[in-house]
């Protein structure tokens, strides 16, 4: 099981746990503006593995990934677009990969004040997570911090 939650405004925190009978089982927040968290539950150890390829591309120049591990826990990066990941997940487990437009700045090296690398408002993003040679779930977003996301269980 998988669970996304995004932030609907820019600033303050974004804390989300999984518990079990008051036992806190997984945590993670974020801070980002309009940052996603997303937890999920380990898959199954059963099942041969497949192999599975997560890609990002469209026309932003960075993305915000929130995406299914090798180990079967959600992790998340700042890549550069276009991305491209291979993993060998095992049959049943159910993979996620959500790509969000994202603002960055940095400081300009030449002291002139902030650089906007990417600013999360234009521009499109697509993911896809293909196994074995097909694609099996994809999706695209244009919208000002638009999230693209897919979900599939591995065949």
């Amino acid at each position: 099981m998988f669970f996304s939650f995004q932030k609907l405004r820019p600033e303050g925190t974004l804390d989300v746990e999984i518990s079990r009978n008051g036992v806190s089982l997984k945590r993670q927040a974020t801070q980002a503006p309009y940052g996603i968290v997303g937890l999920g539950s380990a898959p199954p150890a059963s099942g041969p593995p497949r192999q599975t390829e997560f890609r990002v591309d469209g026309s932003v120049r960075l993305a915000s990934l929130t995406m299914t591990s090798e180990t079967g826990d959600t992790e998340q990066r700042l890549v550069p677009v276009p991305f491209t990941e291979t993993f060998f997940p095992r049959a049943g487990w159910i993979v996620s990969l959500l790509a969000q437009k994202t603002r960055v700045e940095r400081p300009d090296p030449q002291g002139h004040g902030i650089l906007t690398e990417s600013d999360g408002v234009g521009g499109t993003v697509h993911v896809s997570i293909i196994v074995n040679g097909t694609a099996l779930d994809q999706a695209q977003s244009s919208e000002p911090y638009g999230v693209a996301s897919a979900t599939v269980r591995i065949p």
